[in-house]
């Protein structure tokens, strides 16, 4: 990840270095590294944005990061002023290409962490985008309904790609918004190629609360990825702290999921944002009704889920759904090259056969 070294030049390249070596852990930062390459994330990219307005006084968005992700790069944004831009949901993650773009949808937590991860080990004349929620930085709100993700998001998609065919994709959560934007695709007359739901479930596993609490959903966050005793002490003091304080106490008694536990430490508006976000799309997901599309849907599913993701959809698509098991649980599949290659290589093999079907 790291790339040739070469020292921070001027003072804000060298306070912006100081931002990154702290929020990603490092002794020190390039200026030609890669915020993205040395671990960051969405969840990490929000709280620089907030550091960069403490430390400097400008404001710049999640899409100047995306466009500017080294450190030279981004400080050349902050050396003209505050960003010209406004929030937009769509992340050029790979634009260049001569194919078809194929645009990924953000998962249930509203991020496209998953999408970049993919990109190296996707056709790479294929330019890729992604989707990222609404909410995730402070000041916004989720979008509510899975209608309203899609009809925002056809406009995002259409400003690169005015018509179709379409290739769209979304993991999770992403897949049932990923539905319905085919759906508005195909009643405008336009083509959908590709539809792909990245294990997806038919039906989601649990109904959100009727009101957002964040205390009630960071527990349900946790609550299968702690163990009962380390919930059971989560959940005791949840009743006694305020949120900002029971995230503090989980970071210093070390009560983290393992897969977390690395993380650099977030504070508590972030988290805050980031669990109403997932939450929002939880219940979008819960509200809507499917309906079944004129268009093959390919299910790439993991392996290792009880029962399988396929339940439920088979009944709805019959044999215009195309399954496809690939390495992983749900939670595990974005993880590990090996994963990540075969995933890849399966969704151009669903495309191609996709666009000599839609041809024929």
């Amino acid at each position: 990840a790291r790339r040739r070294y070469e020292a921070p030049q001027g003072e804000v390249e060298q306070s912006l270095a100081g931002i990154w070596q702290e929020l990603l852990k490092l002794e020190r930062v390039g200026r030609h590294d890669h915020f993205f390459e040395l671990g960051g994330h969405s969840l990490l990219a929000v709280q620089l944005l907030v550091r960069v307005r403490q430390t400097f006084g400008a404001s710049i968005t999640l899409r100047d990061l995306f466009t500017y992700p080294t450190l030279s790069g981004l400080s050349t944004v902050l050396n003209s002023g505050n960003s010209k831009t406004t929030h937009q949901n769509l992340i050029p993650i790979r634009p260049e290409g001569t194919e078809l773009p194929l645009f990924l949808i953000h998962s249930g937590g509203g991020g496209i962490d998953y999408a970049r991860s993919m990109a190296p080990f996707v056709n790479i004349d294929m330019p890729i985008y992604g989707l990222e929620a609404s909410g995730l930085t402070p000041g916004q709100e989720p979008l509510k309904t899975i209608e309203e993700m899609a009809e925002l998001y056809i406009y995002w998609i259409r400003q690169v790609q005015q018509h179709g065919p379409y290739r769209i994709a979304g993991w999770s959560a992403g897949g049932i918004i990923c539905y319905e934007i085919a759906r508005r695709l195909i009643d405008l007359g336009e083509c959908v190629e590709f539809l792909g739901l990245l294990d997806t479930f038919y039906h989601q596993s649990s109904a959100a609360a009727e009101s957002f609490d964040d205390k009630s959903e960071l527990i349900q966050f946790l609550s299968r990825r702690v163990d009962q005793q380390a919930l059971d002490h989560i959940k005791q003091v949840a009743e006694a702290f305020d949120f900002q304080r029971l995230v503090e106490h989980i970071y210093e008694t070390k009560l983290l999921p393992e897969e977390l536990e690395s993380l650099p430490i977030l504070d508590g508006l972030t988290i805050h944002c980031a669990l109403a976000t997932r939450y929002a799309t939880r219940r979008a997901v819960d509200n809507y009704s499917l309906v079944k599309l004129p268009v093959p849907v390919w299910l790439f599913e993991a392996k290792e889920n009880d029962p399988p993701t396929s339940h439920g959809w088979r009944d709805l698509l019959g044999d215009d759904m195309h399954v496809i098991a690939v390495d992983g649980k749900h939670t595990t599949m974005m993880t590990g090259e090996e994963r990540l290659r075969y995933l890849g290589a399966a969704i151009c093999e669903g495309i191609a056969l996709s666009s000599l079907q839609a041809a024929a």
